[in-house]
């Protein structure tokens, strides 16, 4: 299911929500839409148009986390669904392999998480990458939480929309100079 892109009143990025979430805002009057696209929803009477974009009303004030929150998602969005090892992009069953196996003392981290195909993940089994003769094309890192931001827009397809409106609005203020 595709995904919102919620501002903060600065039009700072806040997160990504559901058409569920995103539905309640709007009727609440707590969020305006941001640019003219639209996702459509078939609800069983009418048609719903949701705004891909939308930017809460009121300034939140908020701290980000110290860190991005590990989890097996994130790390196929940090090596955009890429296998780490033959560098195939998996569409379908992606796995997270642990370059030192747990088995071996190795931590469930982002330094030791990469994405993988099942068939890799198969052929290195419960070895290292060395052990199984196998090479990281990339090493794994943990992002910060600004990258992950730009990851995660650019996976969701709205990364080009919102530099579209941000240039749309720049251009408009240089005609009104």
């Amino acid at each position: 299911m595709e995904k919102v892109l919620l501002l903060n009143g600065n039009y700072d990025h806040l997160s990504l929500i559901s058409f569920k979430h995103a539905v309640r805002l709007m009727f609440r009057g707590a969020v305006e839409a941001v640019g003219e696209e639209f996702h459509a929803i078939q609800g069983a009477e009418a048609e719903f148009r949701v705004p891909k974009i939308l930017r809460l009303v009121k300034l939140v004030r908020y701290v980000y986390k110290r860190k991005v929150r590990f989890s097996k998602a994130n790390v196929f969005t940090r090596d955009h669904h890429v296998c780490q090892y033959c560098q195939t992009r998996i569409t379908a069953n992606p796995t997270v392999d642990h370059i030192i196996p747990r088995s071996q003392g190795g931590k469930l981290t982002w330094e030791n998480s990469v994405t993988c195909c099942q068939s890799c993940n198969y052929k290195k089994g419960g070895r290292t990458p060395s052990q199984a003769h196998m090479s990281l094309k990339k090493l794994p890192y943990a992002p910060t939480i600004m990258e992950f931001i730009h990851l995660k827009l650019k996976e969701t397809g709205l990364a080009e929309t919102l530099n579209q409106l941000l240039r749309d609005a720049s251009n408009a203020d240089a005609g009104k100079v």
